[in-house]
């Protein structure tokens, strides 16, 4: 049987849905990587963010510590200095002093103490983060070589079926080509749509998309000369299968 534009069309059709399933294996698979490797920037973030609070909390908190070893200082020598008071107002003065710098040290000790508290808490938040970036960075390489496996397993058949589709679209003339790879982008896999038979005696058929009746003079064109014919309802590019001109064979040639 003599190729029909609309059977070259259906065979690159077959072609290019076997590439994008091929394809499309390969885009999981560095989906899948780009996802690990996203989560690792994430944790990257996270652990320089938490590293530089707990570089600032500890620096803090030392400040803090030794701002009231300087007060505890200060409080020494006042004592020291109250013991020779030369009269009560004096010794009452130091008294004063002394209670003032006593709630700045408990003030600056209080702030140590809660500093050193982040500071546990950080120490902890980052051991977690760099036991999640180990697990993730794990994960990452699992899905770089199961990414690499599959671009090598596919690499072969792609080849091949891109040279198949080279050789099929030689074939097919320009204008029909173009309009083919048009309702492609628009479509994907719904391109090309079966015609297919509801009764062939009543001379019902179907467009297997838009499942919206196909007249008969269409599905007559498609048999005799296989002009490339459109759905108007799905806008695919209609096919005759194998079983449905089997289908319509008069009985006496099955």
């Amino acid at each position: 049987m003599t190729m029909t534009e609309t059977d070259r069309l259906l065979k690159v059709f077959q072609v290019d849905n076997s590439i994008d399933g091929l394809q499309g294996r390969l885009r999981a698979a560095e989906r899948f990587l780009a996802e690990q490797e996203r989560q690792l920037g994430e944790l990257d973030k996270q652990k320089s963010a938490n590293e530089t609070e707990l570089k600032q909390a500890k620096a803090a908190a030392a400040n803090a510590e030794g701002e009231a070893k300087r007060l505890e200082g200060h409080i020494t020598e006042l004592r020291e200095k109250m013991n020779s008071a030369a009269s009560n107002k004096e010794y009452q003065a130091y008294l004063t002093e002394i209670a003032t710098f006593k709630e700045q040290q408990e003030q600056q000790e209080a702030v140590a103490l809660d500093l050193l508290g982040r500071i546990e808490t950080l120490s902890s938040s980052n051991q977690e983060i760099v036991q999640a970036h180990e697990e993730r960075e794990g994960m990452r390489r699992v899905a770089q070589q199961q990414r690499d496996e599959r671009k090598t397993e596919i690499a072969d058949r792609l080849e091949e079926l891109k040279q198949e589709r080279e050789t099929i679209v030689a074939e097919v003339p320009e204008h029909t080509l173009a309009h083919y790879v048009r309702v492609r982008g628009q479509l994907g896999d719904e391109a090309m749509a079966p015609v297919e038979v509801v009764d062939v005696k009543r001379h019902e058929f179907v467009c297997g998309i838009s499942m919206l009746a196909v007249p008969v003079e269409t599905v007559s064109a498609l048999l005799s000369h296989g002009r490339v014919t459109v759905d108007p309802q799905s806008g695919a590019i209609l096919y005759l299968s194998d079983e449905a001109r089997k289908a319509m064979e008069p009985v006496s040639k099955r």
